[in-house]
C-alpha cells in the first residue's frame, strides 16, 4: 500500500480502477460463495465429499485472480492510509491472504483424503470458511459505512447552502457565491460524482 501513495493516476484511469475494483470484489466474493455452496451441498448429502474437495479445488485459481486484482486495483485508487475505515479494509485483505494460503494447504490435505475425512480437518475447514465470510462481509460493510457517511455529509452541505442562500448570508471567509447554484451547476455535480467515487475507494 506505501506504493499506491506514489502513483498519481488521471481521473480516466481512476474511473477505470475503481470499475476493476468492484468487478474483483465480486469476482472473489462470488467465487467464495460458490465455493461454500458445494461443500453446504455435501452437509446436506447430495454430493460426496471428495466432490465437493473437487470443485473447491479448482475455484482457487479464481478466488487468488479476485484478490490479488482488488490490492492492484486498490492501489491506483489512492487509498487514504490515515483513516481508519481505510486501515480496518487493509487489515481483513491481510486477513483473507493468510486464511488463503492455509486453504490451499488444507485443500491439498482433503484432496489425499480416501473415504471419511477426519474431525480434524473438518472443524479446521470450517473456521477457515468462517474466516473467509467475515473478512468479505466485513470489507462490503466498511464499504457501504464510507459510502453512507459520503452521502450523508454532501446532504448536509446541500442543505446548509441551501438555508445560507435563503438568509441571504455565507459563512465567513468564503466568497459570496450561492452554493446550491454551484451544487447543481455541471461543475458542482462532478464534484459530487467525485466524492462519491472516493467514497467507494479503499
Amino acid at each position: 500500500m506505501w506504493v499506491s501513495t506514489l502513483m498519481r493516476p488521471s481521473p480516466l484511469q481512476h474511473d477505470i480502477a475503481l470499475f476493476a475494483h468492484l468487478g474483483f470484489v465480486i469476482l472473489g466474493f462470488g467465487t467464495v460463495l460458490v465455493a461454500d455452496y458445494f461443500f453446504a451441498l455435501w452437509i446436506l448429502g447430495r454430493s460426496t465429499f471428495i466432490e465437493a474437495v473437487g470443485h473447491t479445488t479448482r475455484l482457487h485459481a479464481l478466488i487468488w485472480a479476485g484478490l490479488t486484482g482488488l490490492v492492484a486495483s486498490g492501489m491506483l485508487l489512492r487509498p487514504d492510509l490515515t483513516l481508519g475505515t481505510t486501515l480496518v479494509k487493509l487489515g481483513l485483505v491481510a486477513v483473507l491472504t493468510v486464511n488463503g494460503v492455509q486453504a490451499s494447504a488444507l485443500s491439498r490435505h482433503m484432496t489425499a483424503i480416501d473415504g471419511d475425512p477426519p474431525w480434524r480437518l473438518l472443524v479446521r475447514g470450517g473456521i477457515t470458511s468462517a474466516v473467509s465470510q467475515v473478512c468479505w462481509w466485513g470489507d462490503l460493510t466498511v464499504r457501504r459505512l464510507r459510502t453512507a457517511a459520503w452521502d450523508g455529509a454532501l446532504g448536509f452541505c446541500v442543505w446548509r447552502g441551501q438555508r445560507s442562500a435563503r438568509a441571504g448570508w455565507v459563512p465567513v471567509g468564503q466568497r459570496p457565491v450561492s452554493l446550491p447554484l454551484s451544487v447543481t451547476s455541471s461543475r458542482g455535480a462532478g464534484r459530487v460524482r467525485k466524492a462519491r467515487r472516493l467514497a467507494v475507494a479503499p
